[in-house]
């Protein structure tokens, strides 16, 4: 960043979400972030204290990293940038197929979620998510720009005393060694994974053809 935009809290957060602080800790001090950013290291400290204490990073012994709150409030800009600026490019998301926690097949099962997801998407999902952890901060900043858009919503409800919360679920296609799979980024309201995750559904085993823990391949989608 080469303009004074970036002399304030603004390009703090900036700044972290370009060095990929929206999945991890980065490695940076006040000092490092005042020379990056051109400012007194006095003038970061204060933007650092002013911005934890409002929820938009937090701080370890490992550096700075953005929360969802933080994440939510750039993803904001940037929605309101690409409809600014017409920006349809397509988007394209680089990772690795990892294991998840094991739940997504209990999920996709409810009988109200499959009804909407066929009723919306058009097709009803193999039992679990695809789990594919992304390549870098511009994947994630292409996360990001995906989920600015509007998508399709699953609703919530209630089943046996439990709830179940809402979705948002973005028509795509993942594209492996084997080939291309049409399918749909579904991105719970309420996740346990970070940024980095992305979760894809499919009404394919992908296992069956060949997308197994540990393959390569890219998630493609049209902006809204």
């Amino acid at each position: 960043m080469r303009t004074e935009l970036k002399k304030g809290p603004l390009g703090f957060l900036v700044f972290l979400a370009s060095r990929g602080g929206a999945a991890r800790s980065v490695a940076e001090t006040t000092l490092s972030l005042a020379k990056a950013l051109g400012v007194p290291q006095q003038t970061v400290s204060r933007w650092a204290i002013d911005l934890e204490k409002n929820g938009f990073v937090e701080r370890g012994a490992s550096g700075y990293r953005l929360t969802d709150h933080g994440v939510g409030e750039l993803r904001g800009i940037y929605s309101v940038l690409s409809a600014a600026f017409g920006e349809k490019r397509a988007i394209r998301m680089e990772g690795t197929v990892v294991r998840g926690f094991g739940d997504g097949a209990y999920y996709m099962a409810r009988k109200e979620y499959v009804k909407q997801f066929k009723a919306k998407l058009g097709f009803v999902p193999f039992p679990g998510t695809l789990n594919l952890r992304l390549k870098g901060a511009e994947d994630v900043a292409e996360k990001m720009r995906l989920a600015a858009g509007g998508g399709v919503k699953i609703h919530g409800f209630t089943e046996g005393g439990r709830a179940f919360g809402d979705a948002t679920c973005y028509p795509a296609a993942i594209v492996s060694k084997k080939g291309r799979v049409q399918g749909a980024v579904i991105m719970p309201h309420r996740s346990h994974y970070g940024a980095e995750i992305l979760e894809f559904i499919t009404p394919l085993d992908l296992k069956k053809i060949g997308v197994r823990n540990g393959a390569r391949v890219t998630i493609t989608a049209e902006p809204a």
